[in-house]
C-alpha cells in the first residue's frame, strides 16, 4: 500500500512538472536570456540559508523524538523528501519518514508528524512576516484573524491528550479504518512532543528565518 501510494505521488509530481514545462518553458527562456545574472546569485545564496535552516528544524524535530540519526542521514532524507514539496500542502514530504523507516528502523507513524508540524510552524512563521504588511496596509486583516486563530486552535487542541483520547476511541470503533488505532496513538504522541511550548517556539523563530531569507530572495 505504502509503496503504491510512493509511487502515485511521484507521478503526480512528473506530470505536474511536464506540464509546467510544456506551457511555460518559451516565456521563461525569453525572460532568462536577459536576466541580470548577479540578482540570481544573491537569491540563491538567500534560498540556500533559508534550505539550511529548514533542515536545522528537521533535525531539530528528530532529536525532541529522541530519533538518533546521523548528521549525513538526516540531511540525505530531507534532501530527498523536497522532491515532495510541490504536492498539495507538501504532504507528500511523509517520504521521509519511510525512508527513515527504510534506513534506520524508526516507525513511521513516529515521525510522519514531524511533517504536520513543520506545515504549523511554517504558518506560524509566515503570520508573524505577514503581520508587518497587515499593519502597514488595510488590507486582507480579517483573512489574517481568521487564519491566526484557526492555526492557534488546531495547536490548543493536539495539546489536549484527554479530548484526542475521546476522539481516538471513537476511530477505533470505525470499521475498516479503525485497525488504525494504535497506530494513529503513536503519532499523536509525537505530534505532541512537537507542539510543545518549548519546541513550537524554537522551530516557529527558525520557520520565521528562513521564509524571510526566501522573501528577501523573491524581492
Amino acid at each position: 500500500m505504502e509503496r503504491r501510494i510512493l509511487w502515485g505521488v511521484i507521478l503526480g509530481v512528473v506530470i505536474y512538472a511536464i506540464i509546467g514545462a510544456m506551457t511555460d518553458a518559451r516565456q521563461m527562456l525569453e525572460h532568462l536570456a536577459g536576466f541580470p545574472w548577479a540578482v540570481f546569485v544573491g537569491a540563491l545564496g538567500l534560498t540556500v540559508i533559508n534550505y539550511g535552516v529548514r533542515f536545522g528544524k528537521w533535525h531539530y524535530y528528530l532529536r525532541v523524538l529522541g530519533c538518533e540519526v546521523a548528521v549525513g542521514m538526516s540531511l540525505n532524507v530531507f534532501l530527498a523528501g523536497l522532491a515532495m514539496s510541490v504536492t498539495p500542502g507538501k504532504i507528500g514530504e511523509v517520504l521521509k519518514s519511510l525512508l527513515l523507516r527504510e534506513a534506520c528502523g524508526i516507525p513511521a507513524a513516529r515521525t510522519a508528524p514531524i511533517v504536520i508540524a513543520e506545515r504549523l510552524t511554517d504558518l506560524l512563521g509566515l503570520f508573524l512576516i505577514a503581520s508587518l504588511g497587515v499593519g502597514t496596509f488595510a488590507l486582507g486583516r480579517w483573512v489574517f484573524a481568521v487564519s491566526v486563530v484557526g492555526v492557534v486552535g488546531a495547536i490548543v487542541v493536539l495539546n489536549q491528550p484527554a479530548w484526542i483520547a475521546r476522539l481516538l476511541k471513537i476511530w477505533g470503533r470505525l470499521p475498516v479504518v479503525g485497525k488504525f488505532e494504535a497506530k494513529l496513538g503513536e503519532a499523536y504522541e509525537s505530534m505532541r512532543a512537537l507542539v510543545g511550548w518549548k519546541p513550537l517556539v524554537a522551530a516557529t523563530l527558525m520557520s520565521t528565518l528562513s521564509w524571510s531569507m526566501e522573501g528577501v530572495a523573491f524581492y
